[in-house]
């Protein structure tokens, strides 16, 4: 009997929803929550509804579900029913109504009650834009973000009755979600203290912690204070800085705030009414990064905000590399491109320029040829009135305030008036592995430093600070490694100015690959004034080959490489005409096109011997008379001598005959040769530079290609010149086959 009568009340009760039948006598009840419609999810709220005298039940409602939310008959309080929700959560949030039933009939439906639940997700941030310290009549922008995507944010007002106020939110550059509500203007009547929450549209009552207090302070002061940090903004990771706000006498209190992050915040009392307040970062995080301002409190009252200060924290993310393009040697009037770079990817870089003050330039990045990420800054025109050093640092969009660790320094070189600087490599510019090689840098008596700069490293290289100026320097290198290899130059600096820089100096490491072979075509013996091939070779596919000449200052010439049907790699140098006034003793090289400076294992010395000098002719006959010689014997002697004369004669003009025959048959096989190098000699690398040595050694080296020989596919029959290895450079071009797959140039 009674489950049916709980029926049919249940079924009454939702015909009078539906249908709204109700006596229009009756009063609309009061609903409302206690201790407040928004509480903070697990607290106890209890919901009351309130009517006349003679109520038999009250009911409450909530939509959205069916069938009352809960019944209850009033007992001692005969006008008001209590419903209790002893710890609230996300379920229990949601919009209620309530009436009543007396025996005349039921009552209209109460007002909506909107109960909401807090603290289901983290909270959201609420900051003053530019600043919490507005003047009176101003107005002033509260931001309210979060990083947990919530479509809708509601700010509200502590200690009035206003509504809150509600907008969508929106996704920053950071990838943040905010809103941002215009609040003014502000007068000073009140205080107005603000928070805010997030939420999702499909749970509009149930709402996320609240945002920590923020109140507008109305700025009455005219002076604003002045904000600095020490050592600078730029702090690396883990090192201290402090804050110093600076403003008047009166100033009793200090506040510091950083712009979007009222968690941090920080309050200073002035002890004995003093100027300045200091706040102190013992250890710089990412967390401490970003925008800073301060105000002060006065008997007047609040200060004008400072100007915003930018802490930015380094170290962060490994270091990029700047480079100078195309080098950092730059002339007085001219531009150069500085290159930041890096593996890591940054969304943009920061070049500094470290002088008294610092300069900034910020560049977006972009991918480079080998994938890398770089930005490219324009730089100039530079003069030599002061030094132009700079470093740079990558970040990402998402955190502008924190840097990647600084780049090495890059120190452009602006060359003055000062004479061009000498620079040579002792014992020479060739080097064999795990040999020490010094380099000289001779300038000035004025000179007080001087730079080594290594082309494609940050410059410099390496750099000396002389005790007391001297016109000479020395850089060692004890051990040479491939890591050393490469094109150097050197210049130094002096009260004039900077010196011109030096010519290029390659340094070559040897004994990288295997040796290759050396040998004479087609013999190591040669006449006196004639030619010879020196075939260097070997199994595995170098680019190019460097034939030596030692004893003395050694000589180097390179030649590309072909591949013969034997499938070998080799260069064929002709070599001559050939004295005896000369040893004529070499060695070859090998090496790959990727790598110009680093060389093989020299081949096995070969030494040519030169045949008919003057040891090979005929002695001169002897003349006048011997000790115990006779009148007969001399007539004889006599009669040898007329008889010789012609025979050496003869075999003189025979000799010179085959001599013309076999110059003439070697021009048929080489008719071009290349002249001799001026003054008789080349230069070997290690000498081209202006030292105090001269060079005085005269020798003869022709050199000419070209080889007859048929290879499959290929025509060598074009010439082929040999090149002098400069003192400003190596090369190992590739050869340019017409069929690849007979190519040499695969590194190795």
């Amino acid at each position: 009997m009674t489950a049916t009568l709980t029926t049919l009340l249940f079924i009454g009760l939702g015909f009078v929803l539906k249908t709204g039948v109700q006596t229009g006598s009756l009063p609309k009840p009061r609903l409302w929550a206690e201790p407040a419609a928004v509480i903070k999810w697990g607290a106890t709220v209890t919901i009351w509804c309130e009517s006349t005298l003679g109520v038999q039940e009250y009911i409450l409602k909530r939509r959205r579900f069916q069938g009352p939310w809960g019944i209850e008959s009033p007992q001692q309080l005969r006008n008001k029913a209590k419903f209790d929700i002893p710890s609230i959560t996300d379920d229990d949030a949601g919009q209620y109504l309530c009436y009543y039933r007396t025996a005349s009939g039921w009552s209209p439906s109460s007002d909506v009650l909107e109960l909401v639940v807090t603290g289901v997700y983290g909270k959201a941030s609420l900051s003053a834009l530019p600043s919490p310290v507005v003047t009176s009549g101003g107005k002033v922008t509260l931001k309210c973000g979060s990083q947990v995507r919530f479509d809708r944010f509601i700010l509200t007002e502590e200690g009035t009755d206003k509504l809150p106020l509600e907008l969508k939110s929106h996704q920053d550059g950071n990838g943040h979600f905010q809103a941002l509500f215009p609040v003014g203007p502000v007068t000073p009547e009140q205080r107005r203290t603000f928070r805010c929450y997030g939420y999702y549209s499909r749970k509009p009552q149930v709402w996320s912690e609240p945002s920590d207090a923020l109140e507008l302070l109305l700025s009455e002061i005219t002076p604003k204070p002045k904000l600095q940090a020490q050592p600078g903004s730029l702090i690396p990771r883990g090192s201290p800085v402090t804050l110093w706000c600076e403003g008047t006498l009166e100033a009793q209190q200090y506040h510091l705030y950083r712009e979007g992050s009222p968690a941090f915040s920080d309050i200073q009392t002035s002890p004995g009414h003093r100027n300045k307040a200091k706040f102190s970062i013992p250890s710089m995080t990412e967390d401490d990064a970003g925008w800073y301002r301060c105000y002060y409190s006065s008997p007047a009252g609040w200060s004008q905000y400072s100007e915003a200060l930018e802490l930015v924290v380094t170290g962060v993310h490994s270091k990029p590399i700047l480079l100078a393009l195309p080098s950092p040697v730059v002339t007085s009037g001219r531009t150069v491109t500085l290159q930041c770079g890096s593996w890591e990817e940054f969304d943009r870089f920061i070049l500094t320029e470290e002088r008294e003050t610092m300069f900034s330039w910020a560049q977006d990045s972009q991918k480079g040829p080998s994938g890398e990420i770089q930005a490219l800054f324009r730089v100039g025109p530079v003069n030599p009135s002061h030094r132009w050093t700079f470093r740079c640092y990558g970040y990402g969009r998402s955190q502008p305030q924190v840097w990647s660790e600084p780049s090495d320094t890059l120190e452009l070189l602006v060359p003055g008036t000062l004479a061009k600087v000498s620079f040579w490599a002792e014992p020479c510019c060739v080097i064999p592995r795990g040999k020490p090689v010094a380099l000289r840098c001779e300038g000035t008596l004025k000179a007080q430093e001087y730079y080594l700069d290594k082309e494609g490293w940050p410059a410099p290289w390496n750099r000396k600070t002389l005790a007391t100026p001297k016109n000479r320097t020395k850089f060692s290198i004890p051990s040479m490694r491939e890591d050393d290899a490469g094109l150097y130059r050197c210049y130094y600096h002096s009260p004039a100015g900077w010196s011109q820089p030096s010519e290029l100096l390659e340094l070559v490491v040897t004994g990288v690959y295997h040796k290759p072979s050396l040998s004479a075509l087609p013999s190591p013996v040669v006449p006196s004034g004639g030619n010879v091939t020196l075939q260097c070779g070997s199994q595995r596919r170098f680019s190019g080959f460097a034939l030596s000449k030692e004893g003395g200052d050694k000589h180097f010439w390179m030649l590309d490489s072909q591949q013969d049907r034997s499938g070998q790699c080799r260069s064929r140098f002709p070599v001559g005409p050939v004295t005896p006034s000369h040893n004529w003793k070499f060695r070859c090289y090998g090496c790959v096109k990727s790598t110009p400076e680093l060389w093989s294992e020299p081949s096995d010395l070969l030494e040519l011997t030169v045949s008919g000098g003057p040891e090979d002719q005929p002695l001169p006959p002897e003349s006048g008379l011997q000790d115990g010689s006779t009148p007969g014997l001399q007539g004889n002697n006599n009669v040898l001598t007329w008889v010789s004369m012609p025979c050496s004669l003869l075999m003189l003009i025979l000799l010179l005959v085959f001599l013309y025959w076999h110059q003439q048959r070697s021009r048929e096989r080489d008719p071009d040769t290349l002249p001799a190098a001026p003054h008789g000699h080349l230069t070997p690398p290690c000498l081209l530079r202006s030292s105090p040595a001269a060079v005085t050694q005269e020798e003869n080296l022709y050199v000419t290609m070209k080889d007859t020989e048929p290879v499959d596919r290929v025509e060598l029959d074009a010439q082929v010149r040999p090149r002098p290895i400069q003192g400003t450079g190596t090369s190992c071009l590739p050869v340019q086959p017409r069929d690849a797959a007979l190519s040499c140039t695969t590194q190795l």
